[in-house]
């Protein structure tokens, strides 16, 4: 397994993949910027670098419990660099029993800077998973 993972990573290097930007590959629109949060590293300051067009999914993890299920789920940007688009569920394959995940896109507009925020609400109480993008 380890020699298929050098050999795909040398691939890459070599035809350069690995190194260009996003928009220098054919079929390629932008980039999705995913901050995944759990319990463990909820606190932990994010700043993402994002070019205007770009998506940036702010994803929870919580652990399948009555108490944390979500009841609803909100997101929200201090700036009109970036939007809030929409939530929803994530499934990440294979699946992982007692855990389930959301995640709220938000997409750069214009350049400028945005804190961007989703806030998942519970019996256990509001989580905010939050993110400062700096659009150009």
């Amino acid at each position: 397994m380890k020699k298929i993972s050098v050999l795909v990573l040398a691939a890459f290097l070599v035809c350069g993949l690995g190194t260009r930007g996003a928009d220098e590959v054919a079929g390629v629109k932008g980039t999705i910027h995913r901050v995944e949060r759990n319990k463990e590293n909820l606190d932990k300051e994010v700043k993402v670098e994002a070019k205007v067009g770009d998506v940036i999914a702010l994803q929870w993890t919580y652990p399948v419990v009555p108490g944390a299920l979500p009841t609803t789920v909100e997101g929200k940007s201090d700036s009109d660099a970036v939007k809030y688009v929409e939530a929803r569920r994530v499934l990440v394959y294979p699946r992982l029993l007692g855990v389930d995940r959301v995640a709220g896109s938000f997409r750069a507009e214009k350049a400028g800077k945005a804190t961007i925020a989703l806030t998942v609400k519970s019996k256990d109480g509001d989580t905010v998973v939050k993110a400062t993008v700096e659009v150009k």
